[in-house]
Formats: structure tokens, C-alpha cells, sequence
């Protein structure tokens, strides 16, 4: 029989802890998002730009560079997720959303995913034991 490989990813928009369970053995990676929540935008000076009758913002391409650090990021878990045959998604925010929503995008993934849960911060410990109660 194959062993199962059980993975909860606790995720927040700056890092995830990954807790991966196989053959009895934890294991416990974390991925950093270098995640920017204040970008700063070439030639970005006023919060507003006169163009003759228009007046035009950095709005737009700052939210361009936070959605490509967040996809970015999601595909680095996701690579680091690939191994799993059974996936629980913890987190307190919207990071934990936007990890679900990428992985059923990948059709070989997409029903890995146990379950999506809302948790405040979480020990590593804390992780490990919310785990294995869901998969025992």
C-alpha cells in the first residue's frame, strides 16, 4: 500500500508553514512571501498625476505588483505541495482563499483539498495536532 502523504499548510500573506505528514513522520517547511504591502512606484511623487483635463494614479500598477508577488508566491507553496495526496488549507485572512482558488485551478490538484478553515496564528505544534485529527 502507498503511503500517504498529508499536508496543512497554515498560510498568511507573509508566510506559510507548511506541516507534512508521511509514514508517521512530521516534517515542517516554511515559505516566505517577500511580500510588499507598500510598494513604491517609479516616478511616483503626489498621490495624483495632472495630464491636462486628466488626473491619473499609481493605483493600478501598484495593484498589478501586489497581485503578481501573490501569484508569485501561492505557486511557490503549490510546488512545494505537489508531493501531497491530501491537503487541509488553515489560515486567518484571504491568503488562504487565494491558495485554494490557485490549486483548483491545477487540474491534477484540485481535489486534493480536504478542507479551507479560518485559524488565528497557529504554533507549529498547533498545526501538527489540527492535522492529524483531521486525517486520523
Amino acid at each position: 500500500m502507498k503511503n500517504l502523504t498529508q499536508v496543512g499548510v497554515w498560510i498568511d500573506s507573509k508566510k506559510a508553514t507548511l506541516v507534512i505528514l508521511n509514514n508517521g513522520k512530521e516534517t515542517i517547511k516554511s515559505i516566505e512571501s517577500n511580500f510588499e504591502s507598500r510598494i513604491r512606484v517609479d516616478g511616483e511623487g503626489k498621490q495624483y498625476t495632472r495630464m491636462g483635463n486628466q488626473f491619473s494614479n499609481f493605483e493600478k500598477v501598484k495593484e498589478k505588483k501586489l497581485t503578481q508577488q501573490l501569484k508569485n508566491y501561492y505557486e511557490k507553496v503549490i510546488a512545494a505541495l505537489k508531493e501531497a495526496d491530501s491537503i487541509v488549507i488553515l489560515g486567518p485572512a484571504e491568503a488562504k482563499i487565494g491558495l485554494h482558488k490557485a490549486i483548483s485551478k491545477i487540474k491534477a490538484m484540485s481535489g486534493k483539498v480536504k478542507f479551507v478553515d479560518t485559524a488565528d496564528s497557529m504554533t507549529e505544534n498547533q498545526v501538527i495536532a489540527l492535522l492529524k485529527e483531521q486525517f486520523i
